[in-house]
């Protein structure tokens, strides 16, 4: 009934030609928004700064969005023309984007050189025998980075080969010839230095030297102390594994690492002190593309000029745009009210913005994917076609009939007095971890998607998804609430935002990030709708303004704007990737729904079933707040001296002080405490 009712007051709209002008701006300005804003953390990303750079410039920015809306009454006091005000701040709007175009490379990127890297080949400890490789100090001017854990190297190339020892070798005739114990003692892996003894006198028959050649060879040694090789960075590296082939020199000598005994027979003229805890090691090379994990090379440019210039350029366009629109808000809700309508028809009005959400990012993202290469968006083609649609606003400003523009109001009275009710507090601090769980997908959800192939039109289709099913959400969100109850809405809320993290974290085909954007009105309209009736039901009715302050601060600015970003840098600086930190927020989301749930269900709400003839709304002033806490203390301290004076006097009382109390409520029957 109600979304017919809200359809008809729509189409209504159309026949005026006035209000549906309004209803363009609105279209475009939002839509043009949604083309350009979700992008950006890209085009940082392309500039070459690092995931915690950008998460940085995106919540500092959002201090300049309260500052401008602050700066509109400012403004508006002085406007004299407002529609050639909101004309040039809507071109200003889409004109200095442009000026991401100057901003330099911090860093560059170029693909990793196909280079030798420096091995040692040697045996495995007697529990787990095996042939391993240990990398040796880097190729300079090579960034070759290592797998973490056990890898498997295809080919390599052995060298000469030696004994390496922990130490100096001292010239003497009296070193052991029984090299077993040797073997079998403590490996000297975490030593700073090495010393690599090649053997003397031993030639390779063939060209190119096998490992069973190699390390099949007697060896003989004399009292020298050769330092050869030096190994710092042996403590940093992770052993890896040679891959293990059949029917080949390298399963011959992996069974002569098996049987340590036989291995050792053949160096037992070897004279070295069992002391310096030496192993029989090969010099080997191993191809960069058979062991390096990354595929480019960074280079670092001018970071800070980059990150700065994108740090003023992102906070000047954001003081700008929040200034044209709480100017353009004011200046239609004045035209409105000539119209004869009220505060409900600029919601209606910018609903009409969702559509441009839906419509707009998809033309757009194909179009910048036309003249965009594989993995590389055209960022240049994406400002200009936000300058043609920010034009395109501004000319239906000029077209418009706003002629004056109401001081913007920000409704704020009695906030200490409000935040003295608890209810109020756990609602506020709900809504803004809801906004922190909903902001790290809107600033690094795209980062992620784009790093698993998304291309342009997926990331634009999944923009517009969210915002096709929470149209019709949005216009039946006040009704679904009053239905199924604010306080469950707010759990499911956040139950859902939990969900939605935990699919993104096991996301690996970005096409499903579609089917993921089904939960945006769990999330959106229908939380959001949740949160201000339950926070107007608990608080006075002179205080409903100040309420829906109080929670879009929380959820939209403190929430999403600021501290989303913050915790996601802060996250990849502590070496956190983005399914790892969606996992543990999606962890944290829904157990910031179970907690809100027993704190809604077991306290809130049972002290509404307890007194009778009490709603949320007439319990607003006493069971949600600190004086509730306080009339209990006093009643029960009441009833205990009640009870001790019938003690004294021989009256025998069996009734619990507390629930002497609920009596009394119960017995007064307005739901207010007795005298």
């Amino acid at each position: 009934m109600e979304f017919g009712q809200t359809m008809s007051a729509f189409c209504k709209d159309l026949h005026n030609s006035r209000v549906a002008l309004i209803k363009v701006i609105f279209f475009f300005l939002t839509g043009a928004t949604s083309c350009l804003y979700p992008f950006l953390p890209l085009y940082m990303k392309s500039r070459g700064l690092r995931l915690g750079e950008a998460a940085i410039i995106l919540g500092l920015t959002p201090i300049f969005s309260v500052a401008g809306t602050c700066l509109a009454s400012k403004v508006a006091v002085r406007a004299s023309n407002v529609k050639v005000l909101l004309t040039a701040l809507t071109v200003l709007c889409g004109v200095f984007p442009l000026l991401l175009l100057a901003v330099p490379m911090g860093r560059s990127e170029t693909p990793l050189p196909n280079f030798t890297v420096p091995m040692s080949v040697f045996c495995g400890l007697t529990s787990h025998p095996e042939l391993f490789l240990l990398p040796l100090p880097p190729v300079p001017g090579h960034s070759c980075h290592l797998p973490e854990d056990v890898a498997v190297v295809p080919n390599i190339k052995v060298g000469v080969c030696g004994h390496m020892c922990a130490g100096s070798i001292p010239a003497s005739d009296d070193a052991p010839r029984d090299l077993h114990d040797l073997y079998l003692a403590e490996r000297a892996l975490q030593l700073d230095n090495r010393f690599f003894l090649p053997d003397k006198g031993f030639e390779c028959p063939s060209r190119p030297c096998t490992v069973d050649q190699l390390l099949g060879g007697a060896s003989d040694y004399e009292n020298v102390s050769i330092h050869v090789a030096t190994h710092p960075h042996l403590t940093r590296y992770t052993i890896i594994t040679i891959q293990h082939q059949l029917d080949s020199p390298m399963e011959r000598i992996w069974e002569r690492c098996r049987n340590p005994l036989s291995f050792h027979s053949s160096f037992a003229w070897s004279r070295i002190h069992h002391g310096f805890n030496c192993e029989h090691h090969c010099q080997a090379a191993v191809e960069s593309h058979d062991l390096c994990i990354n595929k480019v090379m960074i280079h670092d440019l001018d970071v800070s000029r980059s990150f700065w210039m994108l740090l003023v350029i992102k906070s000047v366009n954001t003081l700008l745009a929040s200034l044209t629109l709480a100017l353009l808000e004011a200046s239609v809700s004045g035209f409105l009210r000539e119209q004869g309508g009220g505060g409900a028809d600029l919601g209606r009005q910018k609903t009409a913005g969702l559509l441009g959400k839906v419509v707009l990012p998809i033309a757009v993202g194909f179009l910048v994917d036309v003249f965009s290469e594989v993995r590389h968006i055209n960022f240049t083609c994406l400002l200009l076609s936000f300058l043609a649609l920010k034009l395109v606003v501004a000319a239906c400003i000029w077209c418009s009939a706003l002629s004056a523009v109401s001081e913007p109001q920000i409704p704020l009275k009695n906030v200490l007095s409000m935040l003295k009710n608890i209810e109020l507090d756990v609602l506020l601090f709900m809504a803004f971890a809801a906004g922190v769980f909903s902001g790290y997908l809107d600033h690094f959800v795209l980062w992620h998607l784009e790093d698993i192939g998304a291309r342009m039109w997926l990331l634009s289709f999944s923009i517009a998804v969210a915002a096709f099913v929470s149209l019709p959400v949005t216009v039946v969100a006040e009704p679904v609430v009053r239905k199924l109850g604010s306080g469950r809405l707010v759990t499911v809320g956040l139950a859902a935002v939990g969900v939605k993290l935990f699919a993104y974290g096991l996301l690996v085909v970005p096409e499903l990030c579609l089917a993921v954007e089904l939960l945006e009105p769990l999330v959106g309209p229908l939380f959001i709708c949740a949160v201000l009736r339950y926070g107007r039901n608990i608080t006075s009715k002179t205080s409903g303004d100040t309420t829906s302050v109080l929670v879009a601060t929380a959820h939209y600015g403190l929430g999403r704007g600021i501290s989303a970003p913050l915790i996601g840098g802060l996250l990849f600086l502590l070496e956190v990737d983005f399914p790892e930190a969606a996992k543990i927020l999606g962890g944290t989301a829904l157990a910031c729904g179970v907690i809100y749930y027993m704190f809604w269900h077991c306290c809130f709400n049972y002290v509404r079933q307890v007194v009778p003839q009490s709603s949320e709304r007439s319990q607003r002033s006493r069971w949600g707040s600190v004086r509730y806490l306080s009339f209990r203390k006093n009643r029960l301290r009441r009833a205990a001296a009640v009870a001790a004076t019938a003690g004294q006097s021989g009256t025998q009382e069996t009734t619990r002080p507390d629930l002497v109390t609920i009596e009394e409520v119960k017995a007064n029957g307005t739901g207010r405490p007795g005298p």
